[in-house]
């Protein structure tokens, strides 16, 4: 019997990957850095359902075939980009980068290529550090598209945020989640599962977590969905990564910290949020 297949964009160490193995779908991962690519195939070596899984080193982007230029960061791999502006946004946040140069990839070429005879398409999780859109933008050419997918969220430009929701109702998808990344940890699997096997598993920081079926929010309108960014972008605005109140001679000031401190407050947390779609 065939296999759902999930495709895992952004695979970087191989979090999410192991976490869709071990459910017992077909994996393929995608990953612009062959130094992570490496890595994983490392990880993996003695996986269990290492047979169910592929890795590819590729960029996701509008062209097949094409050599672009990556930027690896050196201090956090999983920031690293194709995306120039990105990597200047990276460095003012005091991380360093090396020039790399990766074959490039469309999505929907590669679903073509890779997807066997009787495979359906679960799930597509993308998280390759600003070039989401261009990842969405193929899956228009196709003629069946993933049940569910997300994609890291944009989080400065409000405009970019809604030609996302723009771009994922053209492509049909009418149900929306928000998922706050910084509670992925506390995630459990649903048992019995709603999604592939059920496994008791540990989500480490940084990997994306359920999806689909097994996720414990309510599906959204694109409407609904947008409302929850607007209070999400209220809280960027101050203390977001350029935010009014983040910055070094704010976060330096000691007399506000010894305040906050009195008063027994905290600086909110403002961390990164996923939105999943399905129809």
């Amino acid at each position: 019997m065939k296999k759902k297949v999930i495709i895992d964009l952004g695979a970087h160490k191989g979090e999410d990957s192991d976490f869709y193995l071990r459910k017992g779908f077909r994996v393929i991962g995608v990953d612009a850095s062959e130094k992570m690519c490496e890595l994983i195939l490392e990880n993996f070596k003695d996986h269990p359902k290492k047979d169910d899984f592929q890795i590819m080193n590729y960029a996701i982007t509008e062209k097949d075939d094409e050599e672009i230029t990556f930027f690896e960061n050196t201090d956090k791999p999983v920031w690293s980009t194709i995306i120039e502006s990105w990597d200047s946004r990276n460095k003012k946040l005091s991380t360093t980068s090396i020039k790399k140069t990766v074959k490039t990839i469309r999505l929907d070429t590669l679903i073509k290529e890779q997807l066997q005879d009787g495979e359906t398409l679960e799930y597509v999780k993308i998280d390759i550090e600003g070039a989401d859109v261009m990842a969405l933008k193929s899956l228009s050419n196709l003629k069946e598209k993933p049940k569910f997918i997300s994609l890291e969220s944009e989080k400065v430009s409000w405009d970019e945020l809604l030609q996302e929701f723009t771009i994922l109702q053209q492509l049909g998808y009418t149900k929306f989640q928000v998922v706050d990344q910084s509670k992925v940890q506390n995630q459990q699997c649903p048992n019995p599962a709603k999604e592939g096997d059920y496994i008791a598993y540990q989500f480490k920081f940084g990997s994306s977590g359920l999806f689909g079926n097994e996720l414990s929010g309510e599906w959204l309108s694109a409407e609904d969905a947008i409302k929850v960014y607007k209070k999400i972008f209220s809280r960027y605005r101050f203390f977001g990564d350029y935010g009014v109140f983040n910055n070094k001679l704010f976060m330096k000031n000691r007399y506000l910290d010894k305040l906050m401190q009195i008063f027994g407050l905290k600086y909110p947390h403002v961390g990164w949020y996923d939105t999943h779609a399905t129809f």
